[in-house]
């Protein structure tokens, strides 16, 4: 637990194969998110929700945006 950077990477390869890939935006924005990288953040849990097709995904994407700080 706590390996970010390497959550990060594993994120990355995974879109690189589907950029559609919902699950991996919201994870890696929580990531980010733990990281205090709010802004990264934030475009991956925009991204969750441009593409999530699971109402759970997209719950948790809209949740985080509401919780991360103004820029």
């Amino acid at each position: 637990l706590g390996d970010y950077d390497r959550g990060i990477q594993d994120y990355d390869i995974s879109l690189e194969i589907n950029l559609r890939y919902a699950e991996a935006y919201c994870s890696r924005g929580s990531a980010y998110e733990d990281l205090n990288l709010y802004n990264q953040a934030q475009e991956d849990y925009q991204a969750c929700l441009m593409y999530c097709e699971e109402q759970t995904w997209c719950d948790t994407a809209k949740a985080a945006l509401e919780r991360l700080p103004n820029p």
